[in-house]
């Protein structure tokens, strides 16, 4: 993948590491102890139950942490103009489900068989969010600037662009904030809708930029962390 062939369908299919550049080099030969044939052993187990499984896996809760997890990057990316963001998360929460299901599948094993159905408890919901965030961050790191160069040639001349790393609207509008901040300090700054606030700030306290002062839902009122 490169700036070349970017958003080409090729892309569409794209959302994992690029491999090493090691063409050259062979992995050293050695014999596996018993500990590894052990844990081999076990994936191989694992790997026949989960083949022969049959039915509609429970989907809602996994498919719910999905959605919330790309309107929250989405709506950022409204508020920034941030074209990239959109573009890159669309294939993020298919690795959310697809690499999350198996492991869960297995913590779940003995009431699928029981009642060919489960329940995805609060850890089954942290794994996908884990594999999103890790997703959506390999994408930013080895195809954001692709991305950046696709949506700005086609308003460019190809030849004339270069990529320049943009600043987030959303942290300017968290740089100009006082210390100790409220949602009509954010209306001040930019009349954005409570909602899209809301996410903005959601998103500034998981990244451990500010932290509320109160948990009572009658007070809205927020602090940066130094």
């Amino acid at each position: 993948m490169n700036e070349r062939n970017f958003g080409s369908g090729l892309f569409s299919r794209l959302g994992c590491l690029p491999v090493g550049t090691d063409y050259f080099e062979c992995a050293e030969f050695r014999v596996m102890t018993k500990a590894e044939e052990n844990r081999n052993q076990t994936l191989k187990d694992w790997a026949y139950r989960l083949d022969k499984v049959q039915g509609e896996l429970p989907m809602k809760a996994l498919n719910k942490a999905c959605f919330k997890y790309v309107h929250e990057i989405k709506t950022l990316a409204k508020i920034d103009h941030n074209k990239t963001e959109a573009f890159l998360v669309n294939r993020v929460p298919y690795y959310g489900i697809n690499v999350a299901m198996p492991y869960i599948l297995m913590r779940h094993y003995d009431e699928w068989c029981e009642k060919h159905t489960f329940t995805c408890d609060k850890y089954d919901i942290e794994l996908c969010q884990l594999i999103m965030e890790i997703q959506m961050h390999s994408q930013r790191q080895f195809f954001g600037k692709y991305a950046e160069m696709y949506f700005d040639n086609r308003l460019k001349d190809q030849s004339a662009k270069e990529y320049v790393e943009r600043t987030n609207r959303s942290d300017d509008i968290l740089n100009r904030l006082p210390s100790e901040f409220t949602l009509e300090d954010i209306k001040k700054i930019h009349d954005l809708p409570e909602d899209s606030v809301r996410v903005m700030i959601s998103r500034w306290v998981k990244k451990g930029k500010v932290e509320k002062m109160s948990y009572k839902k009658s007070v809205n009122q927020w602090k940066k962390k130094s």
